[in-house]
Parts: structure tokens; C-alpha cells; sequence
């Protein structure tokens, strides 16, 4: 396997999606594979129109203060698409972030601009559906579940977005060789080819 991977997660001032209410990105974290080879991994706080609710605060362990002079998601984001173009992305719960991205930009005139045209465009993957297969008696499809199966301790998860895209590799990873005899693929871009649109109309977005 020698497909370039982008694991990806946001952490959020409401931390669930609720048409209701502006959802923002607060922090932004990846990790860049090439095949299971990590090649880079960053994460940044970003810029916010909007506070932190204070029980986010205390779930994500980021403040109003830490955000203060963050770049704003555009500005990121624009540069980690040009870096990591053409991969695929993977993330737990994928739709979610995914969504909140979209409307982040959109409120801000972003989403016409070359680079997301492209990034939107991605194949992506969704470990929580991809455990699920895999594991569907597990007792739910939580990223703390999907790693105790993985024989990681699901003690150490916070609620941060670097940490859990390096979860959301290793769950994959461990995935991997399971989803690989299942749909008789020997690359990832195979399998998301076999896997077929997981999932872009989906509406389970739940708190992970």
C-alpha cells in the first residue's frame, strides 16, 4: 500500500453539529502517510466569530484565550490542501468535520477558491462506519471503542485534534488488513473504489 493518506480532526466551540447553531473550528490537527509511513503532522488552533461554550472548554481543553490571534481556517487549511494534494482523507466521523469545514468557509467566502474546490472533492473515509463493519457487535463505534479493539489504551484519548488523527491512523492501520481481505483490495484507492461513497449524505453526526 502506497497510497497518500491525510488523517484529519477538528476540534469544535460546540463539539456536536446542530443546524441551529454556528459550529466553529477552534483546532485543526493531521497526519500525512505515505502507505503506513507517517511523512509529516502539524496541528494549530484556529480563529473563531464565535466563543467556546464553557462545557466545550472544559471537554477540549482549549480556551478563548488560546484562540486569540489564531490564523483563521482558510488561511490553514489553504496551505495543508496545496501540500497534501490528491489524498485521501480519513477521519472519525469524517462527515462531521467535513461539514463544519464547508460552513466555516462558506460564511466567510472561501469555499469558490481553487484549493477547496479540490479538497472537497477528495475521496474520504470514515473509520467510525469502518469499525463498524468490521466490528458490528461492538458495543458502539466511539474512536475510544475503536481503539481498545486495536489494543490501544482508550484511557489516553483527550479531546484533541492531533492526538485523535494519530488515533484515527492507528484504528485505521489496524482496519486495514481486515477491510483488505473483505473487499479483495490491495490499495486504499481501490477500496474506496469498492467502498462507494461512504458516507457524503449521512446524517448520524454524533459527539465522538
Amino acid at each position: 500500500m502506497k497510497d497518500r493518506l491525510l488523517f484529519f480532526d477538528t476540534e469544535t466551540t460546540t463539539g456536536w453539529y446542530d443546524v441551529m447553531t454556528i459550529t466553529e473550528v477552534v483546532e485543526f490537527g493531521w497526519v500525512l502517510t505515505e502507505g503506513m509511513t507517517v511523512i509529516e503532522q502539524g496541528q494549530s488552533f484556529i480563529s473563531s466569530i464565535i466563543p467556546i461554550n464553557s462545557y466545550t472548554e472544559k471537554l477540549i481543553e482549549i480556551s478563548n484565550d488560546m484562540i486569540a490571534g489564531a490564523p483563521e481556517l482558510h488561511d490553514y487549511l489553504g496551505v495543508l490542501a496545496k501540500k497534501t494534494e490528491a489524498t485521501i482523507l480519513i477521519g472519525h466521523n469524517t462527515q462531521f468535520d467535513l461539514r463544519v469545514i464547508e460552513e466555516n468557509l462558506t460564511r466567510r467566502g472561501h469555499t469558490l477558491t481553487p484549493w477547496y474546490e479540490e479538497f472537497s472533492q477528495r475521496a474520504y473515509l470514515d473509520t467510525m462506519h469502518l469499525f463498524g463493519k468490521v466490528m458490528p457487535n461492538a458495543p458502539d463505534r466511539k474512536l475510544k471503542t475503536a481503539m481498545s479493539y486495536a489494543g490501544l489504551d482508550p484511557e489516553i484519548k483527550k479531546h484533541r485534534a492531533l492526538p485523535d488523527s494519530q488515533f484515527t491512523k492507528d484504528v485505521f492501520f489496524w482496519l486495514w488488513p481486515r477491510l483488505s481481505d473483505m473487499y479483495q483490495a490491495t490499495s486504499v484507492g481501490d477500496f474506496v473504489a469498492a467502498w462507494k461513497g461512504k458516507k457524503r449524505n449521512r446524517e448520524q453526526l454524533t459527539l465522538l
